[in-house]
């Protein structure tokens, strides 16, 4: 269900008696929303779907380990061409590929939670 925004007209405020949990929530879910409570509770008084805001830093904390992640990458596939590797740099590429995954699963239990 759409909501007609018109916010030219918005002269009659309403109240809403709530105790400080119930405030403390609606603000923290209007957050999540990326709303303000006021336009929080008014989308979901008519009746529209809410949707939660894009994690902006969650978003470049992935794009930070996925460029360390390439980097990784890169490095391993050097250490593979190489004529005469060397045992110790593969074993520690393989631990910051492990440590960079790691990474990437908490990130991601963070922007989804």
């Amino acid at each position: 269900m759409a909501v007609k925004r018109d916010a030219r007209d918005r002269t009659n405020p309403m109240r809403v008696y709530v105790n400080a949990d119930d405030r403390k929530a609606i603000k923290a879910r209007a957050k999540a929303s990326g709303l303000t409570a006021s336009n929080y509770l008014r989308v979901a008084g008519l009746g529209a779907t809410l949707q939660s805001a894009l994690d902006h830093e969650g978003v470049a904390t992935l794009a930070k380990i996925h460029a360390d992640e390439g980097r990784l990458g890169g490095l391993l596939k050097m250490y593979l061409q190489d004529r005469d590797p060397d045992r110790r740099t593969a074993e520690r590429l393989l631990q910051d590929i492990e440590a960079v995954r790691a990474e990437i699963r908490a990130a991601l239990k963070r922007v989804s939670a």
